[in-house]
């Protein structure tokens, strides 16, 4: 089976947009297709489902850059616990 190619498309705007695309393309290029568009969004206008693909992407981007003790870092520098955030952002996300 050949590996995937990563989608450098314009940037997708709908979830189904997404879902029509799996299997064409690398899923983590669709997602971070789908967050780019999201990002340019007024927050206040994104559902919990838009917003958890949003919060997702920003979580991987800092894990690249930095890995998760430089994120971890950067929380506590805003003195916040990411542990206990990042658990509040699950269970959002699983009962959003």
């Amino acid at each position: 089976m050949s590996e995937l190619k990563w989608y450098d498309g314009p940037d997708l705007q709908t979830a189904n947009e997404v879902i029509s695309l799996v299997g064409s393309y690398r899923t983590g290029s669709l997602l971070t297709s789908y967050a780019q568009f999201l990002e340019t969004q007024e927050l206040a206008t994104l559902n919990d489902f838009e917003k958890t693909v949003v919060g997702v992407e920003v979580f991987q981007r800092e894990i690249n850059v930095g890995g998760f003790d430089a994120l971890d870092q950067a929380y506590l520098g805003l003195g916040l616990d990411l542990s206990d955030d990042l658990l509040l952002f699950l269970v959002a996300a699983r009962d959003g």
